[in-house]
């Protein structure tokens, strides 16, 4: 009978065990939706060399950037006829490992996770808190100044999400 007792304990101790999220299983779940990018469609792809002189600081410095990233094997340098006047465009097209690397996204940075911080549940929920960071990609030189979308000039943040327990484990929930 004594064993009957210790046998159903143990039992009910592993099931309730099971029940709990923990941070092993939290790393687990949110680290698979990361890293994300920041993108932008407030980027400078291209510059224009005007060859009547004119051409801009702006285009200066981006063309300046470009060829860097050109010789970094990031993009490669594509020239036409500048639109509208006599000179040169060039634009960017991103090379095949780049597009590999950042999911075929004009990304500016990733956005990457770095650890749980801490577990509140009850039953079959959980809020989830963790750290997330903001790593500079190559193309990060090319954004403009005033662009905030996601967090993307913070270096380190804490996100809260929602976890859910169902019969095959446990999920996020989406807002």
């Amino acid at each position: 009978m004594k064993n009957i007792v210790v046998l159903f304990l143990l039992i009910m101790t592993s099931i309730s065990c099971d029940s709990q999220l923990t941070t092993e299983q939290a790393t687990q779940i949110i680290s698979k939706r990361y890293p994300t990018f920041c993108t932008s469609k407030l980027t400078f792809t291209k510059a224009v060399v005007y060859f009547d002189g004119t051409t801009t600081e702006h285009s200066r410095k981006t063309l300046k950037i470009l060829r860097k990233l050109e010789l970094d094997g990031v993009i490669v340098l594509n020239e036409a006829e500048a639109p509208y006047s006599p000179g040169i465009e060039y634009q960017l097209v991103l090379t095949d490992e780049y597009k590999k690397k950042y999911r075929n996204k004009l990304a500016l940075t990733s956005n990457e996770f770095v650890e749980i911080i801490g577990i509140s549940q009850n039953k079959n929920e959980a809020i989830v808190k963790y750290k997330m960071k903001s790593v500079k990609t190559p193309l990060y030189a090319l954004h403009y100044k005033n662009y905030n979308k996601y967090r993307c000039y913070e270096a380190e943040w804490e996100v809260e999400k929602k976890l859910v327990k169902f019969d095959n484990g446990w999920k996020i929930v989406k807002k």
